[in-house]
């Protein structure tokens, strides 16, 4: 056996591993192998036993100072979130110990958290004096919306790109001042100049990491996370916080061989026969885990050490984090540790300008645009390979071959400079590429190479932790390892749809997965397995040294949700169908294409997936509603189906934020996006794959998003006194409302006893609003794709219709929604304001009366909680009087039926923020226009 990728990191105390190695080469010959969906999938993951968390202590919110909000949990453990008015950032800065000294100790005291600051840990002298106002985290750069808004211009490429596109572009890019049709669009969507606009989109974040620790080693899955924007003070803090607990095992006097030990341990489960090539690349860290309940009924906690590991299992490359048992006890008997948990991660130079063609989107739209991408450079006479330093190697071609590799030998020259040309007759016939039986070969490479840079740039560009990939991908292109199906480590594979001679055609006219074509010709697969790799890389593989102290928490990953890949291909690719070409022939030939036709689309894991619920909400039909979606036949495939729920609140989001604006809007919610996921995970134990787990990681996903648009920068650096925040944060509750989530914390909807926090007691209110301009002649056609414009009014044309959702329409009982059942904990009636002033002033504004809502969820002829008004014809006159450009603000009030409980939009989460109105605009020709 080779042991060379065994060698222990720390040696200490004298403790050996000779045993711990012998078991593992008499383990290292292959198990008989599991069925191939099982092995290759997903191998099994190791939990934690589950945990009975103890109600925490009454807290005491009269200790908060004047402008600090917080939303503080039920249970020890919780999700704790503080909402702070901003204030200009003080001369010097703002340091560590004011951090400590007026947002975290208030907050300690808020919580009666009796072990005091002194639990929780921050960098040393050393980390302050490399952070002393905190630690900067990668940002965004508006360039990089540039690229996006190019490549995905909705003119199309056989059109050309239009001069609004071009002039946008040249803005954010920085090579061209920003036009006056530019700047006017901006005022009109979003109510900024361009230069705020550029500075909010670039804004650098700075975090204050504040681990609990208990004899100065990290508690897992603790900490108190305080943020900021440049020129600000801190303007939140989320985490969490155990208040009573006991640990299981004494701490170990030094570091053992864990590397040893965590392979036996592996080699034990099923699913790891077959590995090899094992190597740990993360650690080891020493924490205090979690694991399950002490006898007094506090948490236990055991110390384990946290490893970050790599292997081959069944072929395909996997990464792993895990935590393995410190129990010194073990190790003196000459037996290995056992690992405690184990979660699988979905592993899932100088360079020339270059250009290729690619498919838009799938072959089946027919256009094949040209993509600039950067290749390595090459030393004559060697020719220029698709290869780039920090994203790829070579791609290969069936796991191993270099034959027709694509390769150019010199550059070309024109009036727009050298580069070199993949856009060649020999490489850019697409229509070769389409089916085995073509041979062009070199098409497909050039595609995947030029959509993963595509890919790539733009995570990058909106602040990516570096370096991402974490490893460099090596692509393979009709992998047999892979088999029929696409992996995140960039394994593409194919199937009989695609070999068959009567491709691209071949069905069989059922489900089987024989009749799936190649999954590297569909840009939203490539778009799927990148968003896996940016998705951990932001939360669970973020880098070590993240908050500048050993042992940095790992927050709660999304896998649960299936990485929220989808999401990612929805954004990258303009499409919220994942595989539409790829599975086209299920069902019948053309039968799923781009999820339309007599099959359309499927549910939880099949392909191809369609992220969408009906509107208004129908019950019979629920589609990626929560809780319905996840019906008997998800509950096995969970994160696929979980995943769905996820990616159609974020499409709506992004749908929104593009009817805003088209040139800014998507690249702005993916931005912001990013930020939030880099926030997300910090609330204790893991997330149960319970319709009760899933709902409190996407209210996780929600209020970390809505923190994002609450907390713009300043303008000319003046302190908050009023409403702040992004006049489009409606987008974002109503995108997570459209798929019956809400900013609700999870104990307020559940059976537990009332808790302070929550406002009004139990209570599923909310006020969330949108607006149609009832037009859908000027919504915006892409390829394959109709995207609605609903925020410009038509001066002339009909009026418009404000949506309204007064809240959740469930309860929990024993971590489950389902079935839905009974009264809703909604408000049952609303009242909607429109003015054409943002201060509501007296006579400039038309009400509607109250209207009542349904709450009765046994009737499912209309979806409760839910209810719609559209202005009559002497209101819509009085608000369009003004002409074109008048704006139109709307806000929204709901109260139960005796008019208590009351909740207004501008004041999302029961009033933890206080944000500005939206409103939209009215124009001549009901478009986005100067």
């Amino acid at each position: 056996m080779n042991t060379s990728t065994l060698v222990p990191r720390l040696m200490l105390g004298g403790l050996a591993a000779s045993a711990w190695l012998g078991a593992a080469c008499a383990l290292a010959a292959p198990l008989p192998p599991l069925a191939a969906d099982v092995v290759l999938l997903r191998p099994l993951a190791v939990e934690t036993p589950a945990i009975r968390t103890a109600p925490a202590p009454a807290v005491n919110l009269d200790v908060l100072p004047d402008g600090m909000r917080a939303r503080l949990p039920a249970h020890d453990h919780g999700k704790i979130l503080v909402v702070i008015a901003p204030q200009p950032e003080p001369p010097g800065g703002q340091t560590w110990a004011e951090v400590r000294a007026k947002v975290i100790d208030p907050l300690l005291r808020a919580v009666r958290f009796r072990r005091g600051h002194d639990a929780l840990s921050s960098p040393g002298a050393e980390g302050m004096r490399r952070h002393p106002t905190g630690i900067a985290q990668p940002h965004a750069k508006l360039a990089g919306a540039a690229d996006f808004l190019l490549a995905a211009d909705h003119a199309g490429a056989e059109k050309g790109i239009g001069r609004a596109t071009r002039e946008a572009a040249a803005a954010f890019d920085g090579t061209q001042p920003p036009s006056a049709d530019v700047r006017e669009r901006l005022q009109m969507a979003r109510g900024v100049g361009f230069e705020q606009f550029k500075a909010d989109f670039e804004r650098e974040e700075f975090i204050y990491p504040f681990l609990q620790v208990h004899d100065g080693v990290p508690i897992e899955h603790t900490l108190l996370l305080a943020s900021r924007w440049a020129g600000q003070t801190v303007t939140s803090v989320r985490g969490t916080l155990l208040h009573r607990y006991t640990v299981a095992n004494p701490k170990p006097r030094g570091a053992i061989d864990v590397t040893a030990g965590a392979l036996i341990g592996l080699l034990k489960l099923r699913g790891f026969g077959g590995m090899a090539k094992f190597r740990v690349v993360q650690g080891p860290f020493l924490v205090l885990l979690p694991y399950g309940n002490a006898p007094d009924g506090g948490v236990a906690l055991r110390h384990a050490w946290r490893v970050g590991a790599q292997a081959e299992v069944a072929g395909r490359s996997r990464s792993f984090l895990l935590w393995v048992d410190a129990e010194e006890r073990l190790a003196l008997a000459d037996r290995p540790p056992r690992i405690l948990k184990l979660q699988p991660l979905d592993a899932h130079a100088e360079t020339d300008a270059a250009v290729g063609r690619v498919w838009r989107r799938d072959p089946g739209i027919g256009s094949m645009p040209q993509r600039h991408f950067d290749v390595d450079r090459a030393s004559s006479p060697s020719p220029f390979m698709l290869r780039r330093a920090g994203l790829m190697e070579r791609i290969q071609l069936f796991d191993q071959s270099t034959q027709q590799e694509v390769a150019v030998s010199g550059m070309t020259t024109n009036s727009t400079g050298s580069f070199v040309n993949f856009d060649d007759a020999a490489f850019n016939q697409g229509a070769d590429a389409i089916c085995r039986k073509g041979g062009n070969l070199a098409f497909q490479q050039i595609h995947l190479f030029a959509e993963l840079h595509f890919n790539w740039t733009q995570a990058n560009s909106l602040g990516m932790y570096q370096s991402f990939p974490k490893e460099v991908w090596s692509p393979v292109l009709e992998s047999e390892g892979a088999g029929c199906r696409a992996w995140s480590g960039m394994a593409f594979g194919a199937c009989q749809g695609y070999y068959d001679p009567s491709c691209p055609d071949y069905s069989t006219g059922g489900e089987e997965r024989q009749n799936l074509m190649n999954f590297a010709h569909d840009s939203s697969i490539i778009g799927h397995e990148v968003g896996h790799n940016g998705v951990d890389r932001l939360t669970n593989e973020r880098p070590d040294d993240w908050c500048d102290q050993p042992a940095c928490p790992k927050p709660l990953g999304w896998s649960d949700l299936h990485d929220l890949a989808d999401a990612w291909a929805a954004h990258f690719d303009d499409s919220n169908c994942v595989g539409g070409w790829v599975a086209k022939n299920l069902g019948g030939v053309n039968a799923s294409y781009d999820c339309q036709g007599p099959r359309g689309h499927v549910e939880w894991d099949d392909l191809p997936r369609l992220h969408e619920v009906s509107f208004p909400f129908n019950p019979a039909s629920p589609g990626d509603h929560f809780p319905d979606h996840r019906g008997p036949r998800a509950a096995q495939l969970i994160d696929y189906a979980d995943g769905q729920i996820g990616a159609a609140a974020l499409w709506h989001v992004r749908e929104g934020m593009g009817s805003k604006d088209p040139a800014s809007g998507h690249s702005h919610y993916f931005a912001r996006f990013h930020h939030a996921l880099k926030h997300t995970g910090f609330f204790g134990q893991d997330s149960t794959r319970s319709d009760w787990g899933i709902y409190r990681l996407l209210h996780d996903l929600e209020v970390e998003m809505l923190e994002q648009w609450a907390t713009p920068l300043l303008a000319a650096g003046a302190p908050a006194t009023g409403p702040s925040g992004d006049r489009t944060i409606n987008k974002v509750l109503a995108g997570f409302a459209k798929i019956g989530i809400f900013p609700i914390a999870v104990e307020c909807l559940d059976d537990s006893p009332v808790i302070a926090t929550c406002p009004g007691g139990k209570s599923g209110a909310e006020a969330v609003i949108d607006i149609d301009d009832n037009d859908p002649a000027d919504d915006l056609a892409a390829p394959g794709l109709l995207t609605p414009e609903r925020d410009y009014l038509r001066l002339w044309g009909p009026a418009p219709t404000f949506h309204v959702w007064t809240g959740a329409r469930y309860r929990f009982k024993d971590k489950q929604a389902r079935p839905v059942v009974g009264t809703a904990l909604c408000n049952s009636r609303f009242k909607v304001e429109v003015s054409t002033d943002e201060a509501f002033a007296s006579g400039s504004v038309v009400e509607s009366d109250w209207i009542e809502v349904g709450t009765n969820n046994e009737v499912t002829t209309a979806a409760p909680c839910f209810g719609q008004w559209t202005p009559g014809d002497s209101a819509w006159s009085k608000l369009r009087a003004g002409g074109a450009g008048t704006r139109l603000y709307y806000r929204v009030q709901t109260t139960n039926a005796a008019g208590g409980n009351p909740r207004v939009s501008t004041r999302p989460a029961a009033g933890l923020w206080w944000v500005p109105a939206p409103f939209a605009v009215i124009t001549t020709s009901g478009k986005a226009e100067p």
